[in-house]
Parts: C-alpha cells; sequence; structure tokens
C-alpha cells in the first residue's frame, strides 16, 4: 500500500518517526480506502497507521469519558471515522499538505445527522468534542517532544 512518493518529503522530522505502538492495519481504517492510500502516499505509512492507532484510543477515551455519546457499537463507528478524518487530516496540516488532506465536512455531518436522530445535548458533543482534541493534542505534544 505505501508508494515512493511524496512522504520523504516531510517537512517535520518528528512525523517521519511516527509509528503504530501496536499493530495498526491500514486495512481496518475507517476512512475509505482510497483516502489511506493517499495519505501513505504523503505521509508514509509509519504516520498514517499511528493516526488510525490513535484514533481509535481517542475514541475508546471519548466513549469511556462521555458514554452517552458512544451510543453502541453503531454509535461508536461514526465518531472513529470522524476521529480519524481530522486526526489523519491535521498530520498532513503539520507536514505541510493540507490542500491534498482528507475532507473532515461529511464524517462532521453524518455525526451532526446521529447526534440529533438521537437527541443528544449540545452540551454533550462539545464535551466529547473538547475530550477528542485535547486527547489528540496530547498525543502529537508527546510526538514531537525530543527523546
Amino acid at each position: 500500500m505505501a508508494t515512493d512518493t511524496g512522504h520523504r518529503r516531510l517537512r517535520r522530522p518528528w512525523l517521519t518517526r511516527l509509528r503504530p505502538r501496536g499493530e495498526a492495519d491500514l486495512d481496518r481504517a475507517a476512512l475509505p480506502r482510497a483516502l489511506i492510500q493517499d495519505a501513505v502516499a504523503r505521509l508514509g505509512p509509519g504516520p498514517v497507521a499511528r493516526a488510525i492507532e490513535l484514533s481509535s484510543a481517542v475514541v475508546r477515551r471519548f466513549v469511556a469519558e462521555a458514554p452517552s455519546l458512544g451510543g453502541g457499537p453503531a454509535g461508536v463507528e461514526m465518531p472513529r471515522r470522524g476521529n480519524e478524518a481530522t486526526t489523519v487530516r491535521a498530520l498532513s496540516t503539520l507536514a505541510g499538505s493540507a490542500a491534498a488532506a482528507p475532507p473532515v465536512g461529511e464524517e462532521a455531518r453524518e455525526g451532526i445527522r446521529a447526534f440529533v436522530h438521537r437527541a443528544t445535548p449540545l452540551e454533550q458533543v462539545l464535551q466529547g468534542v473538547r475530550i477528542g482534541h485535547a486527547a489528540t493534542t496530547e498525543a502529537f505534544l508527546r510526538a514531537c517532544a525530543p527523546s
């Protein structure tokens, strides 16, 4: 799945060192395969696999801290897709290739529809956004810190 283009020119050295901590299967990503392949071409397989792994961890934290937002197994898939798109997009932006990053729009609209359908209060949705952003930011800051 990895290609030999783009990802060697990343401007942030810490991005090239990103690797999953466990086994992250790019084929089990929540995002469409074409978006994952494009991200791998731009960023490399390690950073994309780490983004997918991080997204899963963020969603677990999100559901643990705000269980009403998860809504069961089907309800977890929606925030997983949205968070994965946001995480890959953030890495693309940090790498200097935001114009080619996956769009976040449809995943966000899908999430909004699901929360409206379940009558989830706005305060809970915003709490989930805060949890997700905090967990992702913490992970990125740990990744770019000198080892």
